[in-house]
């Protein structure tokens, strides 16, 4: 691998690494609240939109579309919109919460005063999931991802030697040229 090669690679490794830094959310840097499945903030959110949407009767997918409209949207306003109460989606998350919870402290993974407190605390924060908007990093994915890749189309052309429009065009000249024979030219 001669120098140039060497260097192109050492680039593109680094801006690698940091696009998943910045692309990765900042509740997947939180620790785990204690929950028995070890399961983190974006995979409650997940939930509680699954949870909500059934419960309104819409799909996941239409429920964050809808959140998305405006920056203060929440799930008791649209839930409110579709003739639906905040507290039936509250309540039917603390259902799931509550039998998983039963499961943990059936399998001897928590006592049942422990899961009662978990039970406390998760429908508090269910309560304010309920009814705040989106938080700002999941209302605009898309416009973090394209930062994202053009930061890093940016550091693989300075890495080559060229601009970050030459690096595009020759990339876009054929389906079957990679970053690697670009470099390598």
């Amino acid at each position: 691998m001669n120098a140039k090669q060497w260097k192109f690679f050492t680039g593109l490794f680094a801006a690698i690494l940091a696009a998943i830094i910045f692309m990765a959310p900042p509740a997947m840097a939180q620790v785990p609240d204690g929950r028995p499945d070890g399961q983190r903030g974006p995979q409650r959110g997940r939930e509680l939109l699954t949870v909500a949407a059934e419960t309104i009767g819409i799909t996941p997918q239409e429920l964050l579309a809808e959140l998305r409209e405006a920056d203060d949207r929440t799930l008791a306003g649209i839930a409110a919109e579709h003739g639906v109460s905040a507290e039936s989606i509250i309540n039917a998350a603390m259902d799931k919460a509550s039998e998983r919870l039963a499961e943990a402290v059936a399998e001897g993974k928590m006592t049942q005063e422990e899961a009662d407190e978990r039970l406390a605390t998760i429908e508090e924060k269910v309560t304010e999931a309920v009814n705040s908007p989106l938080p700002a990093q999941f209302r605009n994915r898309r416009d973090n991802q394209q930062q994202a890749g053009r930061e890093l189309l940016g550091v693989a052309a300075e890495t080559i030697g060229i601009t970050p429009q030459e690096l595009l065009a020759e990339l876009r000249e054929s389906d079957d040229r990679t970053l690697a024979d670009i470099a390598a030219e």
